[in-house]
């Protein structure tokens, strides 16, 4: 959890990630008080509160697991409105365990090897179609949950973009677990060709988030990803079980508006 304040705008980041919420293992959806509790002292003067939630929300992609998420999102979102007037935002990046990938179409894992053999497929709209079935369940929850700011919705990527004050906040939330073969490896570095050439505008904070294998297993001198985030973005927001992977990039981007 993360609180930064740049060029006069201070923006509160409740940083969430692999929950693996199901029904035998919900005591995390259960901590919503604690974490508005925590994040109290520092309201005062806040502009905007953002809950980012990084991936493995769930723990198969099912329905019954996104209503424990989203029930436990309303009741966040209740407890900080309790001491915040503001606005309080939600971005969702889906990891490798929100789709129903263990009980796919036998076709889909076709599909995936013919993008792996020809890598323009993975720009055919027939082709993402068929491979983020499985994700049906996260995308309707996304729909609910997390709708305002939205710039740009793709299946694969998700722009955010907020004013606060004269400045702005943009948010990208890539889905890296369209390819996902339950396993087998990813092939992450498939899955933003056909969609760095629409970055969306820069704005004045510039936050990536993605599931941690796209950030920090995929070798960056062979991801296209890799120039894209050095450029373009000042934060990358990640995650694991594990360990924290809030990282902020102390580097001007050559496009940066200041």
């Amino acid at each position: 959890m993360t609180t930064k304040a740049i060029s006069g705008m201070q923006a509160i980041l409740i940083h969430l990630s692999d929950s693996h919420l199901q029904e035998s293992n919900k005591s995390a959806a259960n901590r919503f008080a604690e974490i508005s509790a925590t994040i109290r002292p520092m309201l005062t003067g806040a502009e905007g509160v953002f809950i980012v939630w990084t991936g493995d929300i769930a723990n198969a992609g099912t329905t019954e697991e996104y209503q424990i998420a989203e029930a436990f999102l309303d009741k966040l979102k209740a407890e900080i409105s309790r001491d915040f007037p503001g606005p309080v935002v939600i971005v969702l990046t889906p990891g490798n365990h929100d789709g129903t990938f263990k009980t796919a179409k036998d076709t889909r894992k076709g599909n995936i090897d013919q993008i792996l053999q020809d890598a323009s497929k993975a720009s055919n709209q027939d082709y993402i179609d068929a491979c983020v079935e499985p994700m049906q369940h996260f995308f309707a929850f996304q729909e609910r949950v997390s709708q305002n700011g939205v710039t740009k919705a793709h299946p694969l990527w998700r722009d955010y973009t907020f004013l606060i004050g004269d400045r702005s906040l943009r948010f990208s939330a890539i889905n890296a677990s369209w390819m996902t073969v339950p396993g087998k490896v990813s092939p992450w570095s498939f899955h933003l060709t056909c969609l760095l050439q629409t970055t969306g505008i820069p704005a004045t904070v510039n936050i990536r988030s993605a599931p941690p294998p796209f950030e920090l297993v995929c070798p960056r001198h062979l991801s296209p990803a890799s120039d894209d985030r050095k450029c373009n973005y000042q934060v990358v927001m990640s995650g694991h079980e594990h360990q924290g992977q809030c990282e902020h990039r102390k580097v001007t981007p050559r496009n940066a508006p200041w």
